[in-house]
């Protein structure tokens, strides 16, 4: 729920002058208290939907096992809580820019009393807090393919690679192994766990940079090896 949300909940729909023409009968009002209890809702909602992308990351993260598995699940395990970290600060900077927009919007409309320099140096914070969300942003962005495409990929980069490729299929072919095995057999593994196979293929790029993904394919080898 952004700033216009919050505010359309919380601004007064009517004025006093509405009131003396007759217009309406009552003039809505909405304490700070209350416009508190909106925004603090707000961030619960946010902190739920964190902890729930870190539970099942952390899913995920339980059941790979490979000779490696030491090594590979330390490395997605720090990659995965950079991510969360960074989810958390950018869902925090967020709430923070909703609280002074509030404020801004209220001071604006003249119904917090505040002199003209507060008002302006709540505008100062305001702009200081959007630069820090679009900064996040960016650096959720950037995490998102794993670091950038100028980096430097050596053997052991394709070879983790390789290794998480091959856990993530394993798992998903552990879900239904009968099945899987079957649709193995029958050349149609693809077209039979689409949809498990697209999932598994979806961490495999959040977890495996641009440059290495750009080399080799280690995704569709690792599909190959299995059949």
């Amino acid at each position: 729920m952004g700033v216009e949300k919050l505010l359309e909940k919380a601004k007064t729909r009517f004025s006093m002058s509405d009131v003396e023409k007759g217009e309406v009968e009552a003039v809505s009002v909405i304490s700070v208290d209350e416009l508190s209890q909106l925004i603090d809702r707000h961030l619960e909602e946010e902190v739920a939907t964190l902890k729930s992308k870190l539970s099942e990351a952390e899913s995920r993260l339980a059941s790979m096992d490979t000779d490696d598995g030491g090594l590979e699940r330390a490395a997605a395990e720090a990659a995965m809580e950079a991510e969360a970290a960074a989810l958390e600060a950018k869902a925090a900077a967020e709430l923070r820019a909703e609280r002074a927009e509030a404020k801004l919007a209220e001071l604006e409309a003249g119904g917090g009393g505040r002199q003209d320099e507060d008002l302006a140096a709540l505008k100062e914070e305001l702009a200081a807090l959007k630069a820090e969300n679009e900064e996040l942003k960016q650096k959720l962005a950037d995490g998102e393919g794993g670091g950038g495409d100028d980096e430097t990929v050596t053997e052991e980069d394709h070879s983790r690679a390789a290794r998480l490729a091959q856990a993530l299929l394993e798992d998903v072919v552990a879900e239904d192994e009968d099945r899987a095995r079957g649709a193995l057999e029958e050349g149609c593994f693809r077209e039979v766990f689409a949809e498990a196979i697209e999932a598994a293929r979806s961490t495999y790029n959040r977890r495996t940079s641009a440059a290495v993904r750009a080399e080799r394919d280690h995704w569709d080898e690792a599909i190959e090896a299995l059949g």
